[in-house]
């Protein structure tokens, strides 16, 4: 089990994404007998024939900009090139992390009244696979 996780951790991914989704959750992980509450981040991609994937999943002890630049440069380790769109939630941090790992993509937050990222993933949850190309 741990094997396939690990190939999956580091599988390729394709070179250009039409949207970034870039977020965290707050999750409960018992660590040395404690529950604490840690960032667990997320990417998803959906590639340029609409077909959404989950690139990466990273537990970390805090979000903040050098987390998420860690986050974005092992992503382009693993072969994205481009990115047309990221979608991200107000995080004050985002333009910092993803300025110097993509200079040619500018980073605008969506500001309304609840978070983009949870958003753009329920409009994304209903559409049919067989709508997809």
């Amino acid at each position: 089990m741990h094997e396939e996780i690990g190939e999956w951790q580091n599988r390729p991914l394709t070179e250009v994404y039409a949207l970034l989704f870039l977020d965290a959750i707050l999750v409960k992980i018992r660590q040395d007998g404690a529950v604490t509450n840690k960032p667990v981040l997320l990417a998803i991609g959906v590639d340029c024939s609409g077909r959404k994937q989950l690139l990466g999943l990273w537990i970390q002890q805090q979000e903040g900009a050098k987390v998420w630049l860690k986050v974005l440069k092992a992503l382009q380790q693993r072969g994205v090139k481009d990115v047309l769109i990221a979608v991200t939630d107000a995080l004050s941090e985002f333009p910092a992390a993803i300025g110097p790992s993509s200079p040619r993509l500018s980073c605008r937050p969506v500001w309304c009244i609840c978070c983009a990222t949870p958003c753009c993933r329920s409009a994304t949850r209903n559409a049919s696979s067989s709508a997809c190309p």
